[in-house]
C-alpha cells in the first residue's frame, strides 16, 4: 500500500508540476471526491476525518462567517441559558450549528436536551412557494441524504477524544424523520431556543405552527435560510406565519442570520 500511494504521489505532482497552487489544490479536491464516490456515508465521514487530519488541520481554512457563527452560536446561547426550555434544532446536516450549541451547553453547564429534527434521508418533497435558484420543479430535491444520528455522534465523540472540554452525548434526542411525523410527539414542553435550518416552505411553516405555543417568554427562533434566494419558501413561510400570529423580525449579527425573540 505504501508503494502505491508513493507512486500516485509522484505521478500527481508529475502532471500538476506547471499547475498554480489553487490548481494543485483543485486537483487534491476532486481527486478525493473522486475516489470516495461510491463509498459509505460512514466511509465518507472516515476519509473526510482522515483528510483534515493529514492535510488541512495546520491552516485556517474555515471561513471569516464561519469563524463568527461558531462564536455566535455560543453567544446567543448565553442569552437564553436562564430561560426555562429546551434547544431545538429543525434540519440537523453534518451538525455544525448542533456541535457549536452542545459545547455552548456544555461550558454554561445548563443542562439542557437538544433535540435534533431531521429526516436524514433527504428533502420531502418542495411547495410551488420553493420555486428559485435550488428548486426548479416540483421534483425531488437532491441533498442530505448521507447524514444520519450515527455519524454525527461519531463525529462529536472524535471531539471528545481530542478535547478537554467534553460535550455529553446523552443531552441530544435525535428525532428521526419528517417534521410532519415526529415534532407532535416528540417536542419538549418548554423551548428556549428554537434554530430552523430547514430549507423548504411546508417544513418551515410547520415548524413554527407546531412549536410557536411552546417558545418561552425571551425564547430565541433563528431562521438559517431568510431571505436567501436559493431557499424563498422560508420566508415566504415566515410571511404566512406572521399574518397568524405578529412576530417581529430582527438580525442577530452575531451569527448573521435573521429571527425572533417571543
Amino acid at each position: 500500500m505504501k508503494w502505491i500511494n508513493s507512486f500516485l504521489f509522484r505521478l500527481s505532482g508529475y502532471f500538476s508540476r506547471n499547475y498554480s497552487i489553487i490548481q494543485k489544490e483543485a486537483l487534491v479536491a476532486g481527486t478525493f471526491e473522486f475516489t470516495t464516490s461510491n463509498e459509505t456515508a460512514a466511509q465518507k465521514q472516515l476519509a473526510r476525518q482522515l483528510f483534515y487530519q493529514k492535510r488541512l488541520k495546520p491552516y485556517p481554512v474555515v471561513s471569516i462567517d464561519e469563524r463568527l457563527r461558531c462564536y455566535g452560536w455560543i453567544a446567543l446561547f448565553e442569552t437564553i441559558k436562564n430561560i426555562d426550555g429546551e434547544i431545538v434544532e429543525a434540519g440537523v446536516g453534518y451538525g455544525n450549528s448542533l456541535i457549536n450549541l452542545a459545547i455552548a451547553n456544555t461550558h454554561y453547564n445548563a443542562n439542557k436536551k437538544l433535540y435534533a429534527f431531521d429526516s436524514f434521508e433527504g428533502f420531502p418533497s418542495p411547495h410551488a412557494n420553493d420555486i428559485g435558484l435550488r428548486v426548479q420543479s416540483l421534483t425531488k430535491v437532491e441533498g442530505w441524504e448521507n447524514n444520519s444520528p450515527e455519524l454525527l455522534t461519531n463525529a462529536i465523540q472524535n471531539l471528545n477524544n481530542q478535547s478537554i472540554l467534553k460535550i455529553n452525548l446523552d443531552s441530544i434526542i435525535y428525532c428521526k424523520g419528517f417534521f410532519h411525523e415526529t415534532m407532535p410527539n416528540l417536542l419538549p414542553e418548554k423551548i428556549a431556543l428554537l434554530h430552523i435550518d430547514n430549507d423548504l416552505y411546508e417544513g418551515a411553516l410547520h415548524v413554527l405552527a407546531t412549536t410557536f405555543e411552546k417558545l418561552q417568554k425571551n425564547a430565541i427562533v433563528i431562521f438559517d435560510e431568510y431571505d436567501d434566494p436559493k431557499w424563498p419558501g422560508v420566508k415566504k413561510a415566515v410571511e404566512t406565519f406572521s399574518k397568524l400570529q405578529p412576530i417581529t423580525l430582527q438580525y442577530f449579527s452575531v451569527v448573521q442570520r435573521y429571527g425572533f425573540i417571543k
